[in-house]
């Protein structure tokens, strides 16, 4: 095979890249690979062979990966033997030292291509201080990765380890990799000396712990020392606002932003050097080409990554943000779709096919009364026979197969994501003293005994008391552990890359929250159960949660446990009814899923 470097396969690349449709190796994989358990229970752990990339030829010293870290990479997770297609225009896009907007299905590999590109230049740079003469020259921070939460930050150390683990030489971890978080354990003062002794070459962070090690110590993290910034998760971290809201409270809602910017915000800024006075004038925020003149040709690059990466979000970083140059022949967008966005509407983009990944995800939805009585949502679907599952081309137990954005468009709902509030009485929010109950978490204990085979992941609102959770679940003889990537234990337990394992006689809970489990990649996980109804954004919330399943093109359930309608109290000391069932059905309509039944509670 002919060999390209990545400076070469970007000299003349379109803005647009859009990964080709996976739906072939999908299909194959649930004919060939799927396996039961001796009472049924679909397990499926191992991706399949095709899913790797389009090109099973294409390995990761072919992207310019250094050869140490190829040679060890198969031993430090097996399972990865070939770049997935997202993680091939991905990685030779950052060696390239491209900017990138990158949105693509959930499990495509997105935050494990970017770490191999950084270690990748952390390596090189570690290489080229060792052999200087010069005995000033000093390490310093060259990668920034801002993410959402500190078990995502863990995450990415653990990749690390487990990588430096199988290098006959090489530096101290301390000095390739550190995270930076708000942990009672590890004071921020001790963090930052830590960080000023062994200065990393790439530092992870959340933007509350960032944000306090600028504002304790701005020389433990210089900025014109940094070639790049990551932003995971980026839609988490950095508001928009929905494209369909009204004049006046789009207006509204800038103003407050301008005023009360988010943490990650602050933290661009700064980097990028824009100045707040200059970022508040509308003249120049809005059509003054100028606005991004102070973005100088030594920025940075500047990588962005989610897969609910929604248009007026891209608009916004890109067009407002200043933190982008205005020209954009450095820039690479890689996007599951070749639509051009303005020509994308807001209700394709709620449809599960475009940000969900997998081969082969059901979607459930339990109705749990109030005397306990479990039953599927009204309207589900019968569960598929195994024909069943391989008679389709785009379609597999009710969930769409990834396929190319440009091949199908629904017709818009009418739903509006940002309005699916409470029933109320009136003008009053319905709330409740407790975010679950317990018959609820009941339910997820049943069907977990009954369709679990080794690992699940229970989602909560992120005002839950996970300990009082963890609890309750222990107390119906569920083995239900919280989800802490922090522990050491833990990341080797839960983010470990085993294949093909037996089920277990005593299967695994693993309990977070909305707000703690993105981004997380748990190889063994095979079903996720969401404790009520999402309310912030919740078909992208939904979308995450029930992304921790289809890694890999690997397949999985997702089981929504849902309180029958009833009536609550409201903010003002009144009743209303809230009708969950009612509200997940619409958006799985907006999603294009249509639910099963969860063959247990026929």
């Amino acid at each position: 095979m002919r060999h390209f470097s990545p400076s070469t396969v970007f000299a003349r690349c379109s803005v647009y890249i859009s990964a080709p449709s996976r739906s072939r190796s999908c299909r194959s994989y649930v004919r060939d690979a799927t396996k039961c358990d001796t009472v049924g229970r679909v397990i499926i752990y191992e991706p399949p062979d095709s899913y790797a990339g389009s090109d099973g030829r294409i390995t990761f010293d072919h992207l310019g990966i250094r050869a140490e870290i190829v040679k060890v990479l198969n031993e430090a997770f097996p399972s990865v033997k070939h770049p997935t297609t997202t993680q091939q225009l991905l990685i030779r896009a950052i060696l390239s030292n491209k900017d990138v907007l990158l949105k693509d299905h959930t499990g495509t590999g997105k935050s494990f291509g970017i770490l191999l590109a950084l270690l990748n230049n952390a390596f090189k740079a570690s290489i080229h201080d060792g052999g200087s003469k010069s005995k000033s020259k000093s390490k310093s921070i060259t990668s920034l990765v801002i993410v959402p939460h500190r078990d995502l930050a863990y995450q990415f150390i653990h990749w690390v380890e487990r990588i430096h683990s199988y290098l006959p030489r090489a530096d101290p971890i301390a000095s390739i990799v550190q995270a930076v978080v708000r942990n009672a354990a590890d004071p921020l003062p001790e963090q930052i000396l830590h960080l000023k002794e062994h200065p990393p070459r790439i530092l992870i962070g959340t933007p509350p712990a960032l944000l306090d090690l600028i504002q304790e110590d701005a020389s433990a993290l210089i900025f014109d020392k940094l070639s790049t910034v990551v932003v995971d998760e980026v839609d988490y971290l950095v508001e928009s606002f929905p494209r369909n809201m009204d004049k006046y409270a789009r207006l509204k809602a800038r103003r407050q932003l301008l005023k009360h910017p988010s943490l990650t915000r602050q933290i661009l800024n700064k980097i990028y050097c824009i100045n707040k006075s200059v970022s508040n004038k509308k003249s120049q925020t809005d059509s003054d080409p100028s606005f991004h003149s102070n973005v100088g040709l030594d920025r940075p690059q500047l990588i962005m990554a989610s897969a609910t990466f929604r248009v007026p979000l891209r608009h916004f970083v890109l067009v407002r943000s200043g933190w982008f140059p205005k020209s954009r022949d450095n820039l690479i967008r890689i996007m599951g779709s070749s639509v051009p966005d303005n020509l994308v509407k807001p209700s394709t983009e709620d449809v599960a096919r475009h940000s969900l990944g997998g081969s082969f995800i059901q979607h459930h939805a339990l109705v749990v009364s109030e005397d306990g009585s479990i039953k599927n949502i009204t309207g589900a679907a019968d569960p598929p026979q195994p024909e069943d599952t391989m008679s389709s081309d785009s379609s597999i137990s009710g969930h769409t197969i990834t396929v190319n954005a440009t091949a199908l468009s629904p017709p818009d709902s009418g739903i509006n994501e940002d309005h699916m509030d409470f029933e109320s009485i009136g003008d009053d929010i319905v709330v409740e003293s407790l975010p679950f109950k317990y018959n609820m978490l009941e339910a997820v204990s049943e069907a977990f005994a009954l369709d679990v085979p080794r690992l699940a992941l229970l989602v909560l609102p992120a005002s839950a008391p996970l300990r009082r959770v963890v609890t309750a679940l222990c107390e119906f003889g569920v083995d239900a552990r919280n989800l802490d990537i922090f522990q050491e234990e833990a990341r080797s337990g839960y983010l470990s890359q085993e294949t093909s394992r037996p089920p277990s006689d005593n299967p695994t809970l693993l309990v977070g929250t909305l707000a703690s489990i993105r981004g997380l990649d748990l190889p063994e996980l095979t079903h996720v159960f969401i404790l009520g109804l999402p309310e912030d954004r919740p078909v992208d919330t939904y979308l995450h949660a029930a992304g921790r399943v289809g890694r890999f093109g690997r397949g999985g359930k997702v089981i929504s446990v849902l309180s029958a309608r009833h009536k609550s109290k409201t903010n003002k000391g009144k009743f209303g009814w809230k009708d969950e069932p009612q509200k997940i059905q619409r958006m799985f309509q907006m999603m294009g899923v249509k639910p099963i039944k969860l063959s247990h509670f026929l």
